[in-house]
């Protein structure tokens, strides 16, 4: 595919014009053309050079070059150092990004824009890929030959660099627009999977009367351990979602043994061992599930390592699965069942510093202490 390359009129000196790499590794080849007023009949369809003077648009044209591409060729690529600034003065012309997921369009322009402008300010690399979608004739300024130009018309300079200034504040309103649909979106993602969360919650307590209301009564707690525990946002969050869906493994047990009102058999306890395997693999493959995880496997795992399912022990149990383990035990403690009273919250909490450092963590336990006193909703049952 030819690709014609013109260099227009220099006013200080003959010199070859040097070829110009396109995205693709292939040059744009180049010859001289003598001849100012097709570089300046150009220079005018340009709206950035609107209220420059014929002088100055004659002097600009000295020291750009003029192209003409043919689709699909690449005229700059992403991540390549930027030395120009190019104005369209013909044609249609594509800015493409890539992603992990392959590329994608950013913009489309068209004749009278330009791209590239930071070019003439610094030397950082191309932020996108741009290439042609219809035959382009485009104009090339370096950042020499502005330097150049500007340096010697000042008046040419306060008019180009307030529209670049102009286009700038444009182009960072669209992107705060763009980050607040981002956002926007993002909440609302968040917002169907929490409730995906909670539906899957209510399915569970549909099943299992006895613990009706115990996921959410959990959740607020584990949430309140957490962040006085110091955990991120982020940690706060995957907490909230492990404790709703902690006994999600139950849906795998059958309702003989879970709606028994009678103690357990060994046989039935070993099936109701395995809800905590049953709920991880259920929700290991959802990606914004994985991070509550340790809270579903290992909530059943005790501090000297005589819990389930992986007998792990001291701070090989998971934090968010240890401070848990707690909260749920102080809920079950202080909740009736079918086949036994609450007791008050004074003596769950003497059965979990009963149970500090073998059960469960003895830091945590103190802390978790500290956080019911301050409730003030103390009571003996």
């Amino acid at each position: 595919m030819s690709i014609e390359f013109y260099k227009v009129r220099v006013r200080r000196e003959e010199r070859k014009s040097k070829p110009v790499e396109s995205g693709k590794g292939k040059e744009m080849t180049s010859d001289l053309i003598r001849g100012e007023p097709v570089a300046t009949s150009l220079l005018k369809r340009i709206e950035l050079f609107e209220g420059l003077s014929a002088s100055e648009l004659g002097e600009m044209s000295s020291v750009m070059r003029l192209h003409r591409i043919d689709p699909p060729q690449e005229i700059v690529r992403e991540g390549e150092p930027g030395e120009s600034v190019f104005f369209i003065a013909e044609g249609t012309l594509e800015v493409v990004r890539s992603a992990a997921s392959g590329e994608f369009e950013l913009n489309v322009l068209r004749s009278g824009d330009f791209f590239g402008e930071m070019a003439v300010l610094d030397r950082q690399p191309r932020s996108a890929s741009v290439r042609a979608k219809t035959p382009v004739l485009l104009l090339e300024l370096d950042q020499d030959g502005f330097c150049d130009f500007f340096e010697r018309n000042p008046r040419a300079a306060r008019i180009v660099l307030r529209r670049f200034s102009s286009r700038m504040r444009g182009i960072m309103s669209k992107l705060e627009e763009q980050l607040d649909r981002v956002h926007r979106a993002k909440e609302e993602i968040r917002t169907a999977y929490d409730d995906t969360v909670r539906a899957l919650c209510r399915a569970l307590d549909l099943r299992d009367t006895e613990t009706e209301g115990h996921s959410l009564r959990v959740m607020d707690l584990a949430e309140k351990f957490a962040k006085r525990l110091g955990f991120s946002p982020p940690e706060v969050e995957a907490v909230r979602r492990g404790a709703l869906l902690h006994d999600v493994g139950k849906v795998g047990v059958p309702d003989s043994i879970l709606k028994k009102p009678a103690s357990l058999t060994t046989g039935e306890m070993e099936v109701i061992r395995e809800h905590p395997e049953w709920g991880y693999r259920m929700l290991k493959d959802i990606a914004f599930l994985r991070s509550a995880l340790p809270i579903i496997r290992h909530h059943h795992e005790k501090y000297d390592g005589s819990g389930y399912p992986g007998g792990l022990r001291g701070e090989e149990i998971p934090l968010a699965a240890r401070l848990f383990a707690i909260v749920d035990a102080y809920d079950a403690m202080t909740s009736d069942r079918p086949y036994r009273k609450a007791i008050g919250s004074l003596q769950a909490l003497e059965e979990l510093e009963r149970c500090a450092g073998t059960h469960f963590d003895p830091r945590l336990v103190a802390i978790f202490k500290e956080i019911i006193e301050k409730e003030d909703v103390l009571s003996e049952g």
